[in-house]
């Protein structure tokens, strides 16, 4: 009896299918499930976008296998309605299937929540939930800009990030900090992909002084132009601040410490290391160059008189000038040495003909020809 039971077990555990993917869209746009689809997974829900009055399944059943009840169609959805949809995985030539649920939803083109929202290094308080509007977040001190991260409930609503000025203990915003700011909050930027495909999560960046708080306003607009609505979440965002014993902060090292660096000087109206001016490797302010950043092959640094540092254009002659002159009387002197040489050799070969012929020089031939005489 064991060994029957567990041979009618197996038989059917070889014939339970399972769908091997599904995917569901609209026209070509895909639309997530929720969860992400696992084949042991058989309970799902979808959203449709305002803007998607119908979606279409894709079903792929396992080798051996067939998907049942997949409709061939697209099917509508009215806009804030729910449709209910069971596919099935099943054997073929058997009767034993697994179900597939898939609930799905389509917005109303009135919302005005976001699915996520979040602060990078930050925890919310209280935890997100697209009812609740008002939020408070701390940030450690290492991170100098408030980096929002947000998910739209749909692809058609329209978002707006304002932030108002920051408050705290110190002074205003740095002059440097804020242009950065500005510059890197030009445009919201997609950021990762959430689900499979059809949410895409965008960030937007904000400075912030250490010991500082700002409160940032996120606006959404509806999809739906015709019936136009308007929301807002508020996130209150505060930075941690450096202590009186190290009491600036270093953006190369992100910590707090008690001296700057080389190209960065003590900022007192931000409580920072803010770097130099350009070209400028020690300086008292960002108008105080006292040392500028040594020369290159082709420039040269000069201290101008509003504290900068200017960079002139300069060729190898006006840099190496001593050692261009050394080496042009270095060449000259052996030049004229050469020429000397030459000189006695053309002398030595052309002006002497008959002491090279005998193979004896004057003073030889004087002596043999006084010999002669005596002789």
């Amino acid at each position: 009896r064991i060994w029957t039971s567990w041979l009618v077990w197996s038989a059917v555990a070889i014939v339970q299918c399972q769908l091997e993917s599904l995917h569901l869209r609209f026209n070509s746009k895909p639309v997530d499930l929720a969860p992400v689809f696992q084949p042991s997974t058989f309970v799902y829900s979808a959203t449709l976008d305002w803007a998607m009055d119908a979606f279409s399944v894709d079903a792929v059943a396992h080798p051996g296998c067939e998907a049942d009840k997949v409709p061939f169609r697209a099917i509508s959805v009215p806009k804030g309605e729910t449709y209910q949809i069971t596919i099935f995985a099943k054997a073929q030539n058997s009767t034993v299937t697994q179900a597939y649920a898939i609930r799905v939803k389509r917005l109303d083109g009135t919302e005005t929540e976001l699915k996520t929202l979040r602060i990078f290094g930050a925890q919310l308080s209280p935890e997100f939930n697209g009812g609740l509007r008002e939020y408070t977040g701390t940030m450690i001190v290492a991170r100098e800009f408030v980096n929002v991260a947000y998910v739209l409930l749909d692809a058609g609503q329209k978002v707006h990030i304002t932030a108002a000025t920051q408050t705290g203990s110190g002074a205003n915003v740095s002059r440097r900090l804020q242009m950065l700011g500005e510059q890197l909050q030009a445009g919201a930027q997609t950021a990762r992909v959430t689900g499979e495909v059809q949410d895409f999560e965008r960030t937007q960046l904000f400075p912030i002084d250490q010991g500082h708080s700002r409160r940032l306003t996120v606006s959404i607009e509806s999809a739906d132009p015709m019936s136009p609505r308007d929301g807002a979440y508020t996130v209150t965002v505060l930075r941690e601040g450096c202590t009186a014993v190290r009491p600036l902060f270093d953006p190369v090292s992100q910590s707090c410490v008690v001296n700057c660096g080389a190209g960065y000087y003590e900022n007192s109206e931000s409580s920072r290391c803010s770097r130099c001016n350009a070209d400028c490797a020690v300086c008292a302010g960002l108008l105080r160059c006292e040392l500028c950043r040594q020369d290159s092959p082709h420039l040269s640094y000069i201290i101008q008189q509003d504290g900068s540092c200017l960079g002139v254009q300069s060729t190898l002659l006006g840099k190496y000038y001593w050692w261009c002159i050394s080496l042009g009387i270095f060449a000259a002197a052996l030049l004229c040495m050469l020429i000397g040489v030459l000189c006695q050799f053309i002398c030595t070969c052309c002006c002497c003909p008959e002491r090279d012929r005998y193979g004896f020089d004057t003073d030889s031939e004087a002596e043999f020809e006084s010999e002669r005489l005596l002789g």
